[in-house]
């Protein structure tokens, strides 16, 4: 099994694979047209052994970790990795895969492509329906206890030996350019209530990947009672408010409001005024890819 790392803010898990859960705003399913909203910043991943004395006993497993989400906050999943010596990542909300909207199998499944390549998938928005539209990912109703919590598997494998280089090529400008034009490449279009997200072909091809060299991780998404019941704290302070809402043309719901120690517009993770990841509705965040190491710290998200 891969190694499990987690600093607060990102999961590691292997060599190269990271994943961030960023919070953006919910999208309700009423039957308008709306495009997909921003980032406000990562949301703090809470390590379940830290609170082995209040968590059920189902959640008691290596490396399971959890989330505080608001009602009026969803999440999307940000990837990052070496682009050299990429990973499949499979990923399911509760026993359906996320990319196929299947039950989820045991092993890749080459045909129906049950798994993504990262870092040239860099992000996923929610889970795939059968309809061809993407749900958000959101923790459950106001009062939810911990056994109900919405939960997240990661399964990640590594390349077969031999497949990938084990270290950064010398030459790196190639491999530079592709890995910015798969993420300029990767637009949609608007959807009704909900939205649409591309899932990359896997280009590697599905016997790079050695299903027997994995590591696989829980993360559980918590409702305000839930993680008051584990952690006897309120949840942490928001960037997400009412105003952040209207600002973007999306309905403030009753349901949202809950008790947020932060000032509106305040809170952890980015500020309102400079949402991450993608940009404002409709238009392309413009700002410039960075490079560390020789590979891209981040991809441009589009909005739909």
């Amino acid at each position: 099994m891969l190694k499990l790392r987690s600093d607060g803010h990102s999961i590691r898990v292997g060599r190269n694979l990271s994943v961030s859960f960023q919070r953006t705003l919910r999208v309700p399913d009423d039957e308008r047209t709306y495009r997909i909203p921003p980032g406000f910043g990562d949301f703090p991943i809470c390590r379940v052994e830290d609170y082995l004395g209040s968590v059920p006993e189902s959640w008691k497993e290596p490396g399971a970790m959890f989330l505080p989400v608001y009602q009026r906050e969803a999440v999307w999943l940000n990837f990052d990795g070496a682009y050299w010596r990429p990973n499949a990542v499979k990923v399911a909300v509760g026993d359906s895969s996320a990319i196929t909207g299947r039950s989820l199998r045991h092993g890749l499944d080459s045909e129906a492509q049950d798994y993504i390549v990262c870092p040239d998938q860099g992000w996923l928005d929610g889970t795939s329906g059968s309809d061809g539209f993407t749900r958000q990912i959101v923790c459950g109703p106001p009062g939810e206890g911990p056994e109900d919590a919405c939960c997240i598997r990661l399964i990640v494998h590594e390349p077969k030996p031999g497949r990938f280089p084990e270290r950064e090529p010398r030459e790196k400008f190639g491999a530079i350019m592709a890995c910015c034009l798969a993420a300029s490449e990767e637009t949609g279009s608007p959807a009704v209530g909900r939205m649409r997200q591309m899932i990359r072909a896997d280009e590697h091809g599905a016997d790079s990947w050695d299903e027997d060299n994995y590591g696989e991780v829980t993360v559980r998404l918590v409702t305000s009672a839930a993680y008051g019941e584990i952690t006897g704290s309120a949840l942490p302070p928001t960037p997400v408010s009412a105003r952040i809402y209207e600002e973007y043309g999306l309905p403030w719901l009753a349901v949202y409001e809950e008790e947020c120690d932060a000032p509106e517009g305040g809170g952890g993770g980015s500020s309102p005024g400079s949402p991450t990841g993608k940009g404002k509705a409709g238009r392309k965040n413009t700002s410039r890819i960075s490079f560390k190491d020789g590979r891209p710290a981040s991809q441009e998200r589009f909005a739909l």
